[in-house]
């Protein structure tokens, strides 16, 4: 496995492993399914505010991502961030979570 930062094409990958998150779980509290422009407007964001995006890959297969976020928008909150881990369904319970959490 191969962690490394985000680009633009790996954003259907991420959108993919979003939606299914969206649909099978309490994880996202949305309940609206996203495209891979919505999900490039989501990476381009995060590189603006300096947030990473992070990827896990297999075989040129992304498998899993990674990201932070502001938590809340107030002063007391300024050195918090909200961290996200997303695996997708076939790599779940692998352990690819783990390196992800904390590169």
């Amino acid at each position: 496995m191969t962690i490394r930062y985000a680009c633009k094409e790996d954003c259907a990958a991420i959108a993919e492993i979003y939606n299914h998150a969206v649909l099978h779980t309490a994880a996202i509290w949305n309940d609206k399914t996203v495209d891979t422009d919505n999900r490039i407007a989501w990476f381009e964001a995060r590189q603006l505010a300096g947030f990473p995006v992070l990827v896990s890959e297999e075989d040129g297969v992304v498998t899993g991502y990674a990201s932070f976020g502001d938590w809340r928008a107030f002063d007391g909150f300024r050195h918090t961030v909200e961290h996200s881990v997303y695996v997708h369904p076939d790599r779940q319970g692998k352990g690819l979570a783990a390196p992800c959490s904390w590169r």
